[in-house]
């Protein structure tokens, strides 16, 4: 299953790459959301990171492993993750629209490997106008709020 968001932001595509890519930034606010988040790369790792996160999902803890599978500034961003018979890529894209825009598309393949992940998909799959419109959202406020970053640091 694959679900895809795309946002255009009033911002140079490098700004908003160097705030979506700010590590530290986005693992405080998962953190201030719930999600409990240890790195476990290896020192020295440089910029392909790995992570696990535990959280609660529709009342169920879940724990998922994420690692940072390419990095290419400012062009895009791939994660490649797993979680209980669950294995994901999310694809984070920008193009530049003239000199002061960005698009941002996140592409995310969802590839069960178990029974049970696969009746989750599926049940995704019934819902998928519903996840879509929830992520166009969010991806519409986090758009805002790179627009106001980059609009105050200038």
């Amino acid at each position: 299953m694959q679900l895809t968001a795309t946002q255009d932001i009033a911002a140079p595509r490098q700004a908003v790459f160097d705030l979506i890519s700010d590590f530290d930034t986005l693992q405080a606010r998962l953190v201030a959301r719930g999600v409990d988040i240890e790195p476990v790369s290896p020192p020295g790792a440089g910029a392909l990171r790995s992570w696990r996160a535990s959280f609660d999902l529709r009342g169920k803890p879940r724990e998922a492993v994420v690692r940072l599978a390419a990095i290419e500034p400012p062009n895009r961003m791939v994660f490649e993750w797993q979680s209980s018979g669950l294995h994901g890529r999310s694809e984070v894209g920008l193009s530049a629209l003239a000199e002061t825009g960005t698009q941002v598309t996140l592409k995310t393949d969802l590839m069960p490997q178990t029974l049970s992940a696969r009746l989750v998909v599926q049940s995704l799959k019934l819902a998928r106008g519903k996840i879509e419109s929830r992520l166009g959202g969010r991806m519409a406020a986090a758009a805002a709020e790179i627009e106001a970053r980059v609009n105050n640091a200038r």
